[in-house]
């Protein structure tokens, strides 16, 4: 679309969980959630848990989205990509590679974190995987302000689990539907954050309950 040689693209993910092979060879290293839910961001983390999912969403350059006439839900300012480097496995990515990607991103791209309002993270609800996440959030917006709980942060995973393949483009789904009602659920079930996280003096905050904005 930005050579011009399409102008309508088809974005997606799909994950449907065809056999047990996956899931037993994840149980076998703790990655599943005895407990049956994730609970992204809390102390109470105990794993992921996988769901079937299908996402699609159509993209267009706005400008002929707007002479189409075509509904829009949001607009995409800008997209980066890193390698994750070193890390511990895939439980504990690499924390200083994420909080590179994301003050990078910023910097290109000219975004001003304290204009954000909400960031909907990966959010998987394992002990390790969130704070790393997290942590790299708080981290890279300190490279840019000083704001503190500004920004709500929240994972379409403590509604429905994680729907592997399809987990990305479900939660740009949630978001533009955020958009579009004007308002954000709460995380289901967060009742204690995960004492790894660190939102103290960050520009993040939690809401358990559905916020207007």
């Amino acid at each position: 679309m930005r050579s011009g040689e399409s102008r309508v693209a088809l974005a997606g993910g799909v994950f449907a969980s065809l056999n047990n092979a996956m899931l037993t060879t994840l149980a076998k290293t703790d990655m599943l959630s005895p407990s049956g839910a994730c609970h992204s961001f809390d102390a109470a983390a105990d794993g992921t848990v996988f769901s079937e999912g299908v996402g699609l969403v159509v993209l267009k350059r706005l400008a002929d989205a707007v002479a189409d006439k075509n509904p829009i839900y949001g607009v995409i300012h800008a997209s980066a990509i890193n390698q994750d480097g070193t890390s511990n496995g895939i439980t504990a990515p690499n924390g200083s590679a994420q909080e590179a990607l994301i003050a990078e991103c910023y910097h290109q791209h000219q975004i001003q974190p304290e204009q954000l309002r909400y960031v909907e993270a990966h959010g998987t609800g394992t002990k390790l995987g969130d704070p790393v996440e997290v942590n790299a959030l708080v981290r890279a917006f300190k490279q840019f302000t000083n704001k503190t709980h500004f920004c709500a942060l929240g994972s379409v995973k403590a509604q429905i689990g994680h729907t592997s393949a399809s987990a990305g483009v479900i939660g740009l789904i949630k978001l533009m539907l955020c958009l579009k009602h004007k308002q954000l659920p709460g995380q289901v079930s967060f009742q204690q954050l995960n004492p790894l996280i660190e939102l103290d003096g960050s520009a993040f905050y939690i809401t358990p309950d559905t916020k207007r904005f």
